[in-house]
Formats: structure tokens, C-alpha cells, sequence
């Protein structure tokens, strides 16, 4: 069974919690993408922080670990240090976790992309199909 990116949380504190605590795995995956060229990167980062999507996360706690894997990124793309919320956040990069680039980086940017896209769908199915119950 494929892994899931997103996991019901167990309260909204939890889920807002996690979130929070999330914002440079967030950025790893983002600017690892961005940094790259490959456009997925910014679709998820317009995604992340549209205001459905937050609301959405405080329900729910999306797997960054999963995410890196799948895209390659082993380690800590981004420094963490500095404020993560500032407008002029601008961190250090680590290249040497990226394990995969080019081509390679770029499909598996699409995969991922379409992979999270479409766990959206089915969740935002299954709610609508409760809803109406």
C-alpha cells in the first residue's frame, strides 16, 4: 500500500502544531524543487499557503518525510536558523542532500505533485459524501 501525505490529526491543536513545526521541512522541499527549476516547486508552495489548503491543516498533518524521500532529499536542504516567517527569509542551502537532479528531479517533482494533488481530490470527495449523509 502507497504511503499517505496526509494523516487526520488528532486535534486541532495537533494538527496547528504540527504544522508550525513543519516550515523548514516545507522549505526543504520548496526551494529544493525551486532552486532546481522544476516549476512543481512553486505550485506546491502557491498550494501550501492558500487559504484552504491552511485550513485544511487544521485537520490534518502532511508528511514532509515522505515527501523528501520520495523526492530525494536526504537531510536538511535548508539552514535551520533565521525567522522562517520573515518576507526576506532567505536561508542557506545544503545541495549535497539532493540525491537526485535534472531530468530525474523534475519527474519525480511531477509525481509528487500529481501524487498530493490527487490525495486532495479523495479527501475533498469523501468529505463532500459525508456531508451529504
Amino acid at each position: 500500500m502507497r504511503k499517505r501525505y496526509f494523516e487526520l490529526a488528532e486535534s486541532q491543536q495537533d494538527a496547528i502544531q504540527h504544522w508550525n513545526n513543519s516550515q523548514f521541512e516545507l522549505s526543504d522541499v520548496v526551494l529544493a524543487l525551486t532552486d532546481s527549476g522544476v516549476i512543481e516547486g512553486v505550485y506546491l508552495y502557491n498550494m501550501f499557503r492558500s487559504e484552504d489548503f491552511l485550513k485544511a491543516m487544521n485537520v490534518f498533518k502532511f508528511n514532509f518525510a515522505l515527501a523528501k524521500e520520495e523526492l530525494g532529499i536526504h537531510g536538511e536542504y535548508v539552514e535551520r536558523a533565521g525567522d522562517i516567517f520573515s518576507e526576506d527569509f532567505n536561508p542557506k542551502r545544503n545541495k549535497e542532500v539532493l540525491k537526485l537532479s535534472g531530468e530525474e528531479l523534475e519527474e519525480k517533482g511531477k509525481e509528487v505533485y500529481e501524487a498530493i494533488f490527487s490525495e486532495i481530490k479523495k479527501i475533498v470527495k469523501s468529505a463532500l459524501s459525508k456531508n451529504k449523509s
